[in-house]
């Protein structure tokens, strides 16, 4: 959900564990020159919807990477059907009044550019967190920072990770 820190965590895990990392949100806004609020404003959320769906379709198969994805992305049947086919998927779960604290001064969240953001994130919430939960994983992120969130992925993957000594904490 948006406001849970997966870019914020997916570039430290990756980094700690030496892994590629991919940000759908960055390849799309360096894809179409736009930012997402700007493609949500000229092209439309079916569209922004459409590129996600290319950008994992087309993600290597066959390299061990992070990624990133969008709120929006893992509601969507086909994205999540790859996502859970071809991938290990954690949801970073925390609470509407969490997720607002992190989000109610940002510009760039166009789900919420309308009257009421707090209700309309709360709603978001309630209907998608029922999806999330489809994850092979849920991690509540609440109280705790990006490393112990990082070092709880880590230890939560269905095989081994060893962290190289110069990232260990």
């Amino acid at each position: 959900m948006m406001g849970s820190g997966k870019t914020t965590v997916g570039r430290y895990l990756a980094k700690l564990i030496h892994w590629p990392y991919h940000d759908i949100d960055h390849i799309i806004e360096r894809e179409t020159g736009q930012s997402i609020a700007e493609i949500f404003d000229t092209m439309g959320e079916a569209f922004f919807r459409r590129h996600e769906l290319e950008v994992i379709e087309r993600l290597p198969g066959s390299e061990l990477s992070v990624v990133s994805t969008g709120g929006g992305l893992f509601i969507q049947e086909r994205p999540r059907e790859i996502l859970l086919t071809h991938a290990y998927c954690i949801y970073l779960q925390a609470s509407p009044q969490v997720l607002w604290e992190r989000v109610r001064f940002s510009e760039n969240r166009p789900l919420l550019q309308k009257p009421d953001p707090q209700k309309i994130l709360a709603d978001l919430l309630s209907k998608r967190d029922p999806i999330y939960r489809l994850a092979h994983y849920t991690l509540n992120i609440e109280g705790k920072t990006i490393e112990a969130i990082a070092q709880e992925i880590v230890t939560h993957l269905p095989f081994k990770i060893t962290i190289p000594p110069s990232n260990q904490q």
